[in-house]
């Protein structure tokens, strides 16, 4: 898992040079398992020396518009639904 993180980060920042600043935004609720996995991830890039501002505004609605005024890189956290069809 930590080499699939690291990969998406070295993605991210490819646009961005060597950026030491990033925001990790939560389309979530506040207390569910995104916040809980934004908080690690920021934890994370905090260890590896980035200036990390998390971001967990309680709502998919808010965090969009807080997207859109974010200037530089953004790891943003969203839960996709998934339906099978029924067997």
């Amino acid at each position: 898992m930590k080499t699939i993180t690291t990969l998406i980060f070295t993605i991210l920042f490819v646009g961005h040079g060597l950026a030491t600043e990033i925001t990790v935004l939560n389309a979530g609720s506040k207390t569910g398992s995104f916040a809980q996995q934004s908080t690690a991830y920021a934890d994370d890039l905090t260890q590896s020396g980035y200036d990390v501002t998390l971001d967990i505004p309680g709502n998919h609605c808010l965090a969009i518009n807080k997207f859109n005024l974010i200037d530089g890189p953004v790891l943003m956290l969203s839960l996709i639904h998934i339906s099978e069809p029924t067997r």
